[in-house]
C-alpha cells in the first residue's frame, strides 16, 4: 500500500498511509479472539522477550539487539530517536 500522506521534518521524511477505509480487509484470515491476541502480545514481552540484550524501536518499527549487553542499560527498554 502507498503512502498517502508524506512530510519532511529537519530532514527526516515521514509517511503514512491514512485511508483507513481501504484497511477494512486487513486481518480478514486471522481467526483468533481479541482474548488470545492479547494473551499472546503479554506472553511475548513477559516470557519471550530478550531484555538483556535488546529494545524496542519506535523509529525502526522493530527490536534493536545489542552486540555488548554491557552497552545496555536494563532499565530503558524502549528506544526513542528523538533529540530534545
Amino acid at each position: 500500500m502507498e503512502t498517502t500522506y508524506s512530510v519532511t521534518v529537519d530532514d527526516i521524511s515521514c509517511a503514512f498511509f491514512d485511508e483507513v477505509e481501504d484497511l477494512g480487509d486487513f486481518g480478514r484470515h486471522n481467526k483468533e479472539t481479541i482474548a488470545e491476541l492479547v494473551q499472546g502480545f503479554f506472553h511475548y514481552w513477559a516470557y519471550c522477550h530478550d531484555y538483556a540484550n535488546s529494545v524496542i524501536s519506535v523509529r525502526t518499527g522493530g527490536i534493536i539487539r545489542y552486540e555488548n549487553s554491557l552497552s545496555l542499560n536494563i532499565s530503558h527498554t524502549l528506544y526513542v530517536p528523538f533529540r530534545c
